[in-house]
């Protein structure tokens, strides 16, 4: 390669110096230096060009004792013509970084003989060489071409289609890009992404990290990605339904059906990480048939408390108050609870001289402590088909192979759509149910329905009679929906006081 000025007065008596760089790096640098045109100019053995008539002239440099050369082009003109104006073709452009982007220099007149020099602003944003714009990272540059004392500039916008921490991508452009991939495969890098915490991650205490998160695009709730494991991070709290995040990961197109955001083969070193959290604005609802609820807000901030206070119905008796599943304790006749996503704030009460209803919450990983059971992994798969969450209430599936097996270390108890994974809660003689609560997470678009209705996890159902069977089905077309249950909450009652 050959660099210098392509340009000289045939009155320039000194000529221009020209370098040659013979590549590789490690090979001999001399060079035999010659001229074409000697009419037009000559070359020392140095590389110095001396002008001789007005013309183009072709000098060469051969890599000396070998045959590689390469040539260049000097313009030698007879007197100087000053540019009077420089203009681009375009005064602003885009370019992802690692993309490059030509610009074109007008320079008037035609013939003069001011070279075109060209600058970037900054470097570390955009480089550019004889109108070649390359984008390095994401940001802003100006791009300034001069002819004499005639500039030109063109304002370079750098995008990053991977985002970046300050402008990450949106969750609907990250699953454009996991589609493109093949299937199994992983983005070069990791991607800086923002959505709104559509479904809260669980926490593995064993892994130290958090898993299976969804993130939806609040300019398109219908795009939904799955952030299937992230560490947690220092001075961020820790993700609510509402909140508004950006997780750093790489992403997969996994199996070539799901785009989610994960580690690389398995290694938990590459895992994603949240690096900011905005507290989301979360609904709050109040269910109480025979009773008062006082305090609580409409709406309120993620991570606030609220306090608020029960009065039951007269000849009416307070059981339990929960928020979601979970009970809470009055402390001086207030109770409080920090919001976590939208919530509804359940009182459950009954008649004096009534029997109380019964609530029995027990997580999958409690009941799988109990039975003493295995977990299954690959082709060794262990089959519980009937869980005891107590002496009254049991849950159970009639599924196929795999349906009723427990898996992975929050101890999932999975069901099958392909393999009639039906899930089905029953009370012993004598009780009758009232409400259940299960929690789960779904793979392959599966979803959890009762009769029409499909079931939220997490979401409490009201039930009637001895049992109830609830049917695992797809979101899709698809027939292999999963349903992986981490707990259940089931109330019921004598069958003499129902």
């Amino acid at each position: 390669t050959i660099e210098g000025p392509n340009q000289v007065l045939v009155t320039n008596t000194a000529g221009i110096q020209l370098t040659a760089t013979v590549n590789p790096e490690l090979a001999k640098q001399e060079v035999v230096w010659s001229s074409e045109t000697p009419t037009i100019a000559t070359v020392s053995a140095t590389g110095l060009v001396t002008p001789v008539s007005v013309g183009n002239a072709t000098i060469k440099a051969t890599a000396k004792g070998s045959t590689v050369s390469g040539t260049y082009t000097v313009k030698v003109v007879g007197e100087a013509v000053p540019a009077t104006s420089i203009s681009l073709a375009s005064e602003a452009e885009t370019v992802d970084a690692g993309d490059t982007v030509t610009l074109t220099a007008t320079v008037l007149p035609e013939n003069s003989t001011d070279e075109v020099i060209w600058t970037s602003s900054d470097d570390t944003v955009a480089t550019v060489v004889d109108g070649v714009v390359t984008g390095v990272k994401a940001g802003n540059a100006t791009i300034t071409a001069t002819a004499g004392d005639k500039t030109a500039t063109c304002a370079i916008t750098v995008t990053d289609p991977f985002g970046t921490a300050d402008a990450p991508i949106s969750v609907t452009s990250a699953l454009a890009m996991g589609s493109q991939l093949a299937k199994n495969a992983y983005t070069s890098k990791k991607a800086y992404i923002t959505g709104v915490v559509s479904v809260a991650p669980t926490y593995s205490d064993q892994h130290h990290n958090y898993s299976n998160m969804k993130i939806k695009d609040p300019a398109d709730p219908t795009k939904e990605l799955l952030v299937f494991r992230f560490d947690e991070a220092d001075g961020i709290a820790a993700p609510a339904v509402n909140d508004i995040v950006v997780i750093h990961g790489f992403i997969e197109n996994y199996n070539g059906n799901t785009v989610e955001v994960t580690y690389i083969n398995n290694d938990s070193t590459s895992n994603a990480k949240i690096l900011s959290n905005i507290r989301g604005t979360s609904a709050l609802t109040v269910s109480a048939e025979h009773a008062t609820v006082t305090g609580i807000p409409a709406t309120a901030t993620n991570g606030e408390t609220v306090s608020f206070t029960v009065t039951p119905d007269a000849d009416y008796v307070i059981d339990a108050v929960k928020v979601g599943t979970t009970e809470l304790t009055a402390t001086d006749g207030t109770y409080s609870f920090t919001v976590a996503g939208d919530a509804t704030i359940i009182v459950d009460t009954h008649k004096e001289g009534e029997a109380a209803p019964v609530t029995v919450t027990k997580t999958t990983t409690e009941i799988f402590t109990a039975m003493n059971a295995t977990i299954s992994a690959g082709n060794d798969v262990h089959v519980y088909n009937t869980l005891a969450l107590d002496t009254v209430i049991t849950a159970s599936t009639t599924g196929q192979a795999n349906c009723g097996s427990f898996w992975g270390n929050n101890h999932e108890w999975r069901l099958y759509q392909n393999k009639s994974g039906n899930l089905i809660i029953t009370a012993a003689a004598g009780y009758q149910l009232q409400s259940a609560t299960i929690t789960f997470g779904a793979g392959k678009g599966g979803i959890l329905k009762l009769g029409d209705d499909t079931i939220t996890s997490g979401t409490a159902v009201d039930l009637s009679g001895s049992s109830a069977t609830f049917v695992v089905a797809n979101s899709g077309t698809d027939t292999n929906g999963q349903i992986k249950i981490t707990a259940f909450s089931v109330t019921y009652v004598p069958v003499a006081n129902s």
